[in-house]
């Protein structure tokens, strides 16, 4: 359905004469692709294989991005609320034409939830680096903070992950001629 329905709004972008066509399209082709997928389910060779897929996305992956978000705002919500407040522009009297107020990473302002969100995203997947810690209010419980959410969302999130999905791969595997025959 989706998919359907973003290549309608691609040809009527295309049609209207408005580039961001373009964006909307590459997700109709990564969706049509996964559709064709679907067609496969009735090969002996790749039934089971997408059946597997398919469960893996919407039962485990679905689960653990709950649980993974839950951690990254309550954690997010958390190591912001230690950041030091920024000034505000109006402590820059009435020079306000070269004055500059510093923002996050140097302190919290109104936007340092939101980048703290992928900052943190970024820390799981190991890119992220660790700039905000300058402006902590309290370092020591700043890094704790950071040293138990990266515990628990990379190595036991992503582990019960694997295992999960390495559950449903065998659950899928044991029954796998069954659903083949069933599709």
């Amino acid at each position: 359905f989706i998919y359907s329905v973003l290549v309608i709004v691609t040809a009527g972008l295309y049609l209207g004469g408005i580039e961001a066509y373009l964006a909307v399209m590459v997700f109709a082709l990564v969706l049509g692709w996964m559709n064709a997928l679907y067609f496969t389910r009735g090969l002996k060779l790749t039934g089971t294989y997408s059946i597997m897929i398919q469960k893996i996305l919407f039962k485990d992956l679905f689960r653990f991005l709950l649980v993974y978000l839950l951690f990254m705002i309550g954690y997010a919500s958390a190591l912001v609320s230690l950041l030091n407040p920024c000034p505000s522009s109006e402590s820059c009297g009435e020079e306000q034409s070269n004055c500059t107020v510093p923002t996050y990473p140097s302190c919290r302002d109104s936007q340092t939830f939101s980048t703290f969100l992928l900052d943190l995203f970024k820390l799981t997947i190991g890119m992220g680096d660790l700039e905000m810690l300058e402006s902590a209010k309290y370092p020591g419980v700043f890094i704790i903070l950071l040293v138990t959410y990266i515990i628990l969302t990379f190595v036991l999130l992503l582990n019960m992950l694997i295992a999960l999905m390495g559950e449903t791969v065998g659950q899928v595997s044991k029954e796998s001629k069954h659903i083949w025959k069933l599709q």
